[in-house]
């Protein structure tokens, strides 16, 4: 069982990615304007797309679309990309390659931007990896990049070049808008989509923010409780002397706790981080050649790791995580009538698991953790502790 577990772990992760992505409802125009009704792979984009696959039906074959001769392109009820050619600023913002100068430096692109706020102002988004630009258009014109850019100054400080606070006050002024409010914007995109929403509501009633793809693909926190059976062996060797070895066998404990989860807002909301704080305990005696040797060990095992899911349906989907360990022992320790004793300090572990879930409410999984050492104090003492365990789990929310 144990070599099953990681096996399986190994085979789901290399799953074709067709079982979880969809095509959903969708449409594309064309350079002149002309609209398709079509079905759309949406693989919940974190950098904005250069190409999309789509069918004209169920059983038609997959076709793929750039932005050569597509001018947007939409999923129902979800996200919308419109195609610009516009001067961007591709600056980084990372210190080791911070810029000299203060100015952005403009390169021409054709590019997919996201439709974030439509009305009589439009606000788009555009990533590619650690770069975000947003971009402003009023009417039919162009989209022009909002502009941030930090930089490193001729005294080695770091400066901001915070000329898009400028841009939408210039641009977008209106009863009930005060410079102050350009001021207090930040370069993102909640506060950003407020200043177009009051802009818009001013300026117009019929205005259209595109909140539904921020909402579908926006980070959640679930929080949950845990428990379940745990399957666990236990050994004790002193490189010393055999007569203080001792194998404890295979045991069964109940374990429980929580569980907080971050589901992260890209790749359509398959990817998360978790931590898991469980407690478990594990007790055994065993008879040697002069004396009984006993285990007392509690702890608060705590898991900080990385799930990824796959979709079954709307409603239910499997999963894969692995995570690294750290083990809060509570008064444990290797009891020997004779002799010294020895306190248990746990090193830091992993595990891995696989399990259901249904919808994002109720849970099975399966979690396996290989050995890890229980006497990572003791250069003479080697303590392995590898465990099964069988958990049932429910988040409030």
């Amino acid at each position: 069982m144990n070599k099953f577990i990681p096996l399986a772990f190994f085979v789901l992760l290399s799953l074709n990615s067709n079982a979880q992505i969809r095509f959903e409802k969708g449409y594309f125009l064309n350079n002149l304007g002309e609209r398709t009704n079509c079905l759309i792979k949406n693989v919940g984009w974190k950098s904005n797309p250069t190409e999309f696959e789509y069918k004209l039906g169920e059983s038609e074959a997959p076709q793929k679309a750039t932005t050569y001769g597509i001018a947007e392109f939409g999923i129902e009820g979800g996200i919308t990309y419109r195609k610009f050619k516009v001067a961007i600023d591709r600056s980084s913002l990372q210190l080791k390659y911070l810029s000299k100068t203060k100015e952005p430096q403009f390169k021409n692109e054709t590019l997919f931007l996201k439709v974030l706020v439509e009305g009589d102002a439009n606000l788009y988004s555009y990533e590619d990896s650690s770069l975000k630009r947003f971009f402003i258009s009023k009417s039919d014109s162009n989209a022009e990049q909002l502009i941030y850019k930090k930089y490193l100054s001729a005294s080695g400080q770091i400066g901001e070049n915070l000329a898009y606070k400028n841009q939408i006050w210039e641009q977008l002024r209106c009863e009930g808008l005060s410079l102050a409010d350009a001021r207090k914007t930040a370069y993102n995109e909640k506060h950003l989509i407020r200043y177009f929403h009051n802009y818009n509501s001013c300026m117009d009633d019929t205005y259209t923010i595109a909140e539904k793809a921020v909402a579908k693909t926006g980070d959640k926190i679930h929080l949950g409780i845990r428990v379940g059976t745990n399957s666990a062996s236990l050994d004790i060797n002193n490189t010393q002397t055999e007569n203080r070895d001792a194998d404890f066998g295979n045991m069964i404990g109940l374990r429980f706790g929580a569980q907080v989860e971050l589901v992260m807002p890209f790749n359509r909301n398959k990817w998360s981080i978790y931590i898991n704080p469980m407690y478990q305990s594990y007790e055994g005696e065993k008879a040697l050649i002069n004396q009984i040797v006993s285990v007392d060990y509690a702890s608060i095992e705590t898991s900080l790791g990385l799930r990824h899911y796959f979709f079954l349906s709307d409603h239910s989907k499997i999963f894969i995580n692995a995570g690294a360990i750290f083990d809060t022992p509570i008064n444990s320790k290797f009891d020997y009538e004779i002799g010294n004793d020895y306190d248990i300090e746990s090193r830091i572990g992993f595990n891995l698991g696989m399990g259901f879930r249904f919808k994002d409410s109720y849970g099975l999984e399966v979690v396996y953790a290989p050995e890890r050492q229980l006497l990572g104090n003791f250069a003479f003492l080697e303590s392995g502790y590898t465990s099964l365990a069988f958990v049932l789990s429910y988040n409030f929310f």
